[in-house]
């Protein structure tokens, strides 16, 4: 990228000698994609500026279709997802009258973000429409682009997790099948690598993007996995740099994904700490940017504020949590406002309306939470349910502890583990062993609805999707969707785990009574 700049940079200043404006144009539109990934926010708007007032008296040309694509694009980083449409479909108009099939397609992509963005179920058509026609025009890298903007806002809706990985599959048969090994393929592997606990795996992949604000979000997640696995001081400096590096770049989708130290901090203990880096992102809360980023923030920053004992915040965040009326109503929405509100029932010392607001909402938490805010979510329902202390609560607390604990061993975060060992026993409750941490957890039904166990039962039965919908007389999109929340309740990774599972557990004990 810093060698783009320099080539685009060149290009300008002969094309300013020779007084060719649309040249000029030209060099300033090709020089936003590498200022904006490098974070000179600021110089990259003011060529985009300038290069618009070149290009708009002189009518439909490639040029201009470029242009228009280009403020589609600066208006996702701020979130403005009506802007990204509107500008979105001004440049696939002229660039289909033009005949610019790559700024065709990647304006197309960016419509149908826009659209996802805002609810509108005509965003995934429209944005695997565009990653379709890329690749009839041979366009491989505006398709591979297309495709890796997906798995993020497929899963801010909850899509089954085959649909998300089927869009990143996509990318990476393409990639291979072409011999390109791209930062944004490597980060959206590291990504899925992170939320599956395969950990060294990520670690690995983090190693070869370059460390530029573009994609500084994934140096984020290095520092919080190093602070998991060997504590503070191993974790905590690393947040610094790619910190740094997003707050420069100053767009609103940078801010949201530095605000993410505050979970670094959070789980090292320093509750004020992950209270102040939280702060940028408040003003950001509720709008259409990085669904699941904001979720994971709400969340963290409610907890921090509640262990530093700082109430306006806390106030201010559970207010957060629970006025999002700019946004859809996506499940990530309605998990964290039913957090603030089992929250602000706590407060008020009515536990039995809180343990009762967790219990109803535990899907919804494990669905649309990363691990770690869940983690957060399922140790307060533990300790409410600790507090309480009614016939059977103690039980309870421990099954929901219990779930928490496989993700983290698969990660191989030692030092948070001995965190949770510590909490658990404070609490009196019991710390799961080894590798029958995982059954015993996995072994009870606590949180699985009734169709959810007659879905499992026919899971080991050897069902596919299609045939379980045929079976129970549903849509097969509702049978892949109650797949997926099995294995994610029970920390499973595959179907083949549901089924032995199921086998082992449930008929080998005469059913799920």
């Amino acid at each position: 990228r810093p060698a783009a700049v320099r080539s685009g940079e060149e290009a300008y200043r002969h094309a300013k000698v020779i007084d060719d404006r649309v040249r000029m144009a030209r060099a300033l539109l090709r020089l936003c994609g590498p200022r904006f990934q490098l974070g000179d926010t600021e110089v990259a708007q003011q060529g985009l500026d300038e290069a618009f007032a070149i290009l708009a008296p002189l009518g439909d040309t490639p040029e201009l279709a470029h242009a228009c694509f280009n403020r589609s694009y600066r208006a996702a980083g701020e979130g403005d997802m009506d802007g990204v449409v509107d500008w979105g479909r001004r440049a696939v108009r002229i660039a289909r009258a033009v005949g610019d099939r790559q700024i065709e397609v990647l304006a197309l992509s960016f419509v149908g973000v826009g659209l996802m963005s805002r609810g509108d179920p005509e965003g995934s058509a429209t944005a695997r429409g565009a990653a379709a026609l890329a690749v009839e025009y041979g366009l491989v890298l505006a398709a591979i682009r297309t495709y890796l903007n997906l798995p993020e806002l497929l899963r801010a809706w909850n899509a089954p997790s085959e649909e998300r990985m089927s869009a990143l599959a996509c990318a990476r048969e393409l990639a291979e099948r072409h011999g390109w090994r791209g930062d944004r393929l490597v980060a959206a592997e590291a990504g899925e690598a992170f939320e599956d606990g395969r950990w060294d795996e990520a670690l690995r992949l983090a190693s070869e993007i370059s460390g530029t604000a573009y994609l500084a979000s994934t140096g984020m997640r290095v520092a919080f996995a190093e602070a998991a696995r060997h504590g503070p001081a191993a974790g905590v400096p690393l947040l610094d740099d790619p910190r740094r590096r997003l707050l420069a770049a100053g767009t609103s989708l940078h801010t949201i994904q530095a605000a993410r130290a505050s979970e670094t901090m959070l789980l090292v203990g320093d509750a004020r700490a992950a209270l102040e880096l939280a702060e940028p992102a408040a003003a950001l809360i509720g709008g259409l940017l990085t669904p699941s980023t904001q979720d994971a923030i709400a969340i963290s920053a409610i907890v921090a504020a509640g262990l530093a004992g700082d109430a306006a915040r806390r106030e201010l965040w559970l207010g957060l949590g629970l006025g999002v009326q700019r946004q859809p109503e996506r499940p990530g929405v309605r998990a964290r406002r039913a957090f603030a509100l089992a929250e602000r029932a706590a407060d008020a010392g009515d536990l039995d309306s809180a343990i009762a607001a967790h219990a109803e909402h535990a899907d919804l938490f494990a669905r649309s939470f990363d691990r770690f805010p869940w983690t957060q979510t399922q140790l307060r329902h533990a300790e409410l349910l600790v507090r309480r202390g009614a016939a059977g609560d103690a039980e309870r607390a421990a099954s929901v502890f219990a779930a928490v604990v496989p993700y983290w061993r698969t990660a191989g975060a030692a030092w948070y583990l001995a965190r949770l060992r510590t909490w658990a026993t404070a609490r009196g409750i019991p710390f799961p062993r080894g590798a029958r941490a995982h059954a015993a957890s996995a072994s009870s039904t606590l949180g699985l609805t009734p169709r959810e166990r007659e879905v499992a039962a026919l899971i080991a039965a050897g069902m596919t999707n299609r045939q379980i919908a045929e079976r129970l007389v549903i849509a097969e999109r509702t049978a892949e969707g109650h797949v997926e929340r099995i294995r994610e309740k029970l920390s499973f990774n595959s179907r083949t785990e549901i089924a032995a599972w199921f086998a082992r557990t449930v008929a080998g004990q005469g059913g799920l009574a």
